[in-house]
């Protein structure tokens, strides 16, 4: 018998475009360069850094034992029980898409500018501040047979199987916390650095912070990447089959078969 418990935490922090990222081509005056010297720019991304701050558990238990069926055959068999629990977001700034609401036009209650389809943390069926759910019927079951099929000890044929589960990584949420309306990434063309947001509505917006008191307008054609609410657990299942044969005090001999499915 077993148990194991393992908290796991992620704190991400990514800068990349926070100082802005500028293009030159020459379009005013001719040549890159004394566009660079004038201070017209053809093209400026700049956004806030992106946060990623998570928290998981890991839960596990097993128990497995060894059966001496009879002089020539043993088993071994056991079963381990690791539920799933999904990572949470500790500033909530997580989201979920249904395709369903999106065609229904059905909006989110807690951030109700944001595209039909889109729930957050506090959203009805919005699971905690993970919006994953958690799968509690994760059980691994494996059995393991040798047999001596003469009893003299001098041959083994030995057959197995088992499932195993596996989680994701955390880190394939590094672009989950880097959309509207948590950040704010802004795209201009044709500006100069005298005043690079002298054209844009409301002046420069970094440094960018999210208050859901207020109501961000969401840019048209952002890119998102949802995962799916009832995510499963990621599964293989391995099989397989040995056979090993003492020919004679100095020689053994020994074949497997290995076989796994995901």
């Amino acid at each position: 018998l077993g148990v194991s418990y393992l908290f796991f935490s992620h704190v991400f922090r990514d800068p990349t475009f926070a100082v802005g990222q500028l293009s030159v081509g020459g379009q005013v005056t001719g040549t890159g360069m004394s566009d660079f010297l004038m201070g017209n720019v053809s093209g400026l991304r700049q956004a806030n850094p992106i946060d990623m701050n998570l928290k998981q558990n890991f839960l596990g238990t097993y128990a497995q034992s060894t059966w001496k069926v009879t002089k020539k055959l043993t088993m071994t068999y056991g079963v381990r029980w690791e539920p799933f629990f999904p990572m949470a977001f500790r500033h909530g700034d997580v989201y979920n898409f249904s395709l369903t609401r999106f065609y229904a036009g059905q909006k989110s209650t807690v951030v109700p500018t944001s595209p039909p389809g889109f729930t957050y943390p506090g959203d009805p069926g919005f699971s905690g501040k993970s919006g994953l759910e958690t799968k509690w019927a994760t059980f691994d079951p494996r059995i393991g047979l040798a047999w001596d099929p003469t009893g003299s000890g001098r041959t083994a044929i030995r057959i197995g199987a088992g499932m195993a589960h596996d989680f994701v990584r955390q880190d394939m949420h590094v672009n989950t916390s880097s959309v509207q309306p948590w950040n704010l990434t802004v795209v201009q063309s044709g500006i100069n650095l005298d005043d690079p947001y002298k054209t844009l509505p409301g002046g420069n917006p970094f440094p960018y912070v999210y208050n859901k008191n207020t109501s961000p307008v969401f840019s048209p054609y952002g890119s998102y990447l949802p995962l799916p609410p009832d995510m499963k657990t990621q599964r293989q299942y391995t099989w397989n089959l040995g056979i090993q044969q003492q020919v004679t005090p100095d020689l053994f001999v020994s074949g497997t078969y290995l076989g796994t499915h995901l």
